[in-house]
C-alpha cells in the first residue's frame, strides 16, 4: 500500500472467500482493480501481522507493526460508537 493509492469508494463483493463482483468510480481498466486488490491484500497481511504481534505483547504495549493502526482515543469513545 505504500506505492498504490487505495480508493475506499470502490466496492468488492465476496462469496466464499472469492471476489464475485466489483464497482467503482472512474475505473479505467481491470488492471486498476487488480493493482488495488493487490494493495488491499498486502494491507490485510500487515494488519494480520500487527494483530499477532499485539496479542503476543503485554497489555498496553503497542508493537511497532501495529502503531499505524492504533488510536488511543478509540478507547475514550462510548461502546456504541466503536
Amino acid at each position: 500500500m505504500d506505492k498504490t493509492k487505495i480508493n475506499y469508494n470502490h466496492k468488492y463483493y465476496y462469496e466464499n472467500g472469492h471476489i464475485t463482483g466489483c464497482f467503482g468510480d472512474d475505473m479505467d481498466s481491470v488492471d486498476e482493480y487488480a493493482e488495488e486488490m493487490d494493495a488491499l491484500i498486502q494491507e490485510l497481511k500487515k494488519m494480520r501481522q500487527a494483530l499477532h504481534d499485539a496479542i503476543n505483547r503485554p497489555m498496553g504495549i503497542v508493537p511497532e507493526s501495529a502503531e499505524r493502526f492504533y488510536d488511543q482515543s478509540y478507547y475514550d469513545l462510548p461502546n456504541n460508537q466503536k
